[in-house]
């Protein structure tokens, strides 16, 4: 992970017209590298890079994720990055404008930036049949909402998880238009290391204790566009 300043954007011209013109103004950018067809290594990558803006968000430093469109191959050379190696996104840093353009509003609402899937459609008991209903009282629950409210390409939220007794298993549920779109990164396995850190933070927050497992076999039947990530095992005593 390494933080390129505005003076060095300017002096390597990595943003031009024909990438990335939606950002204006951006104090710097954060960006990092993942060894191409490592395992895990999107979700490592989306998980580390979250971190990373939860900790600047406390410090008052707004963010913004970029994923589909800018120069990989600039920010690579100026990485110094080897033929093994790839820039899966960037995150631009700076502060908010106090009003929103209309270019601006217009990519928010086509994206849908403002809103997000209610519960039930992220969040199920034992099956994909059955919503998870929880009372208003129950540990679990912020820790759901702010899965729920994680960024995500085009505010896709790929997500699904299924509760059986005290374990959470996540799926990704795929879209393969991401996929043809930009084959060499893997946005949605990006958007699904991001939800994993929403979760583990949260937990860290609310006192509980979890421990990761990964199963051989996906241990719920689910459709086939539906792929396996990880399980947590929670201790709510």
């Amino acid at each position: 992970m390494k933080y390129i300043s505005r003076e060095r954007l300017k002096q390597e011209n990595l943003f031009t017209a024909g990438t990335y013109g939606m950002i204006k103004g951006a104090r710097g950018y954060l960006v990092g590298m993942i060894i191409k067809n490592s395992e895990r290594a999107f979700e490592n990558f989306g998980y580390c890079m979250e971190e990373a803006i939860i900790h600047l968000t406390s410090l008052g430093i707004d963010t913004c994720w970029i994923g589909g469109v800018f120069d990989r191959k600039t920010f690579g050379r100026v990485l110094d990055i080897g033929n093994d190696e790839i820039v899966p996104a960037v995150i631009a840093l700076g502060y908010s404008a106090s009003r929103r353009t209309i270019r601006d509003r217009i990519v928010r609402w086509s994206s849908k930036g403002d809103h997000r899937k209610p519960m039930e459609q992220l969040f199920f008991d034992q099956n994909l049949e059955t919503p998870l209903e929880m009372k208003p009282d129950s540990r679990l629950l912020p820790l759901l909402e702010n899965i729920r409210l994680a960024p995500s390409a085009s505010n896709k939220q790929p997500w699904r998880i299924i509760r059986d007794a005290n374990s959470l298993h996540f799926y990704l549920n795929r879209d393969k238009l991401y996929s043809k779109l930009i084959p060499n990164v893997d946005l949605q396995r990006i958007d699904m290391g991001i939800a994993l850190c929403h979760f583990e933070f949260s937990a860290g927050e609310a006192g509980i204790q979890f421990r990761r497992e990964d199963f051989r076999d996906p241990p719920c039947l689910v459709p086939d566009h539906f792929e396996y990530t990880i399980s947590y095992s929670l201790i709510l005593s």
